[in-house]
């Protein structure tokens, strides 16, 4: 039996639970966070909190951010992000990961991006061949 969808910042849910917020990036350390759409809290003074939130520009699809709040929206410390610490795989672009992390794409083409901008497109097969990126590719055979 479906009652209908519930909406926490909106009067017009279109899913079961529609949650709407402040669209931006995070907040940065020390500054109120004011943007963002659901904060899972561990209790009511918001001691350790997932902020999730969508960005209303680049260079963000989504966020997630995790932390120790010193106050009420404020982000304070910040926490790694851990996923599946009890065990199971993770898939980025495949709903059947069949490895601790797979990263679904065409081969040769799509790969792992660096903060320096270059692009790693295969694993190495040995040491000789670490580094191998889509700009300095050879075709060795890696």
């Amino acid at each position: 039996m479906r009652l209908g969808n519930v909406g926490i910042g909106t009067t017009g849910p279109g899913l079961p639970l529609h949650v709407a917020g402040t669209p931006g990036v995070p907040a940065s350390s020390g500054t109120t966070q004011t943007n963002g759409s659901l904060r899972l809290a561990t209790n009511t003074g918001n001691t350790s909190v997932l902020d999730i939130g969508i960005p209303n520009a680049a260079p963000y699809g989504a966020w997630l951010q995790t932390g120790q709040s010193t106050s009420l929206g404020n982000p304070g410390t910040s926490y790694p992000l851990t996923l599946q610490p009890l065990g199971g795989n993770v898939g980025v672009g495949t709903t059947a990961p069949t490895a601790k992390l797979t990263v679904a794409g065409t081969t040769g083409v799509d790969g792992i991006a660096f903060p320096d901008g270059s692009l790693q497109i295969r694993a190495a097969k040995g040491t000789r061949y670490c580094g191998v990126t889509a700009s300095s590719y050879d075709g060795l055979g890696v």
